[in-house]
């Protein structure tokens, strides 16, 4: 399943497309992205998602972007097929214990 889109309204830019890979190494990151909000919509498979807190080692490897190894004190729940999760900008979120195959799609806004 390949599909994916781009729109701009106002000043809001809007893009999303799918995501898989379970032994992918940006499963192993947290990220948090000052400007964009995520909206993650679970087509299969399981997660334990991690929101909020603050990024272990957080570097900034793009602008507005932020990578660390991990989130300290942050919200832990389990995500799967059908699930909705809003997060939004500059809030730290990471995927751990991800299931072979895991398919999300994510809308990233701007």
């Amino acid at each position: 399943m390949r599909f994916g889109f781009i729109f701009a309204v106002a000043a809001a830019v809007v893009c999303g497309g799918p995501r898989s890979g379970a032994a992918s190494p940006i499963w192993r990151n947290a990220e948090a992205t000052v400007t964009i909000a995520d909206v993650i919509y679970v087509l299969q498979g399981t997660a334990t998602f991690v929101t909020g807190g603050e990024a272990v080692d957080g570097k900034t490897i793009a602008p507005d972007e932020i990578r660390g190894s991990s989130i300290k004190s942050g919200e832990t729940r389990k995500i799967a097929k059908g699930d909705v999760v809003i997060v939004p900008r500059g809030v730290p979120h990471q995927f751990l214990e991800v299931t072979n195959p895991f398919l999300y799609y994510v809308v990233k806004v701007r």
